[in-house]
């Protein structure tokens, strides 16, 4: 059955023209991909490292993958990363993280045009979306990007969890997007 999903996912990656290949497993991933950048237009880079590859689980690759034609159309050329597939807990628990199983990644920058750079750490305005209207009423360019962002990945269904610097202290400078295990990551 795994195997199964995992060829699927492997093949609607590959449908959707992004560069991928099967492997090579790291921490607990059960459907490790490797994607290479760019992924549909966006390029998705560690700051400090010349390795353009992102080896995650095939359910987080898939809604990259599937998010990219959006985060160009909002002017995202770069989305910058910092942690994906790593085995660690959850910080003050005995709970194991996303990450351990390649369904998280943590994202620290967004770059467009002319090599704008908006930092989470930098940009995100605290407390700007509101019940009713996600985005807000962020007052720079920055921040109004980062919350869009963020809107348009929590409204798409694709992720499960994303985390940012309103949510508490430990992601004061990045976003955390996380993806179900593939075997419930619907078709979306």
């Amino acid at each position: 059955m795994l195997l199964a999903a995992l060829a699927t996912c492997l093949l609607e990656l590959q449908s959707l023209g992004v560069e991928v290949r099967a492997g090579p497993r790291r921490g607990l991933t059960v459907a490790p991909v490797t994607i290479s950048s760019p992924v549909r237009g966006v390029r998705f880079e560690r700051p400090g490292s010349a390795e353009a590859t992102l080896t995650v689980d095939c359910a987080l690759a898939l809604a990259l993958a599937r998010s990219a034609d959006r985060l160009r159309e909002l002017g995202v050329e770069v989305v910058e990363w910092v942690s994906a597939t790593s085995v660690r807990n959850i910080r003050r628990t005995h709970r194991l993280s996303r990450h351990s199983f390649g369904l998280a990644l943590d994202v620290v920058a967004l770059r467009g045009p002319g090599g704008l750079r908006y930092t989470v750490a930098g940009d995100f305005e605290r407390g700007t979306g509101l019940p009713d209207d996600c985005v807000g009423a962020p007052e720079t360019s920055g921040g109004r990007l980062l919350r869009t962002v963020i809107c348009t990945l929590e409204s798409s269904g694709r992720f499960r969890r994303i985390l940012d610097p309103d949510f508490d202290g430990d992601h004061w400078d990045h976003l955390h997007l996380e993806v179900p295990p593939m075997a419930r990551h619907a078709a979306r």
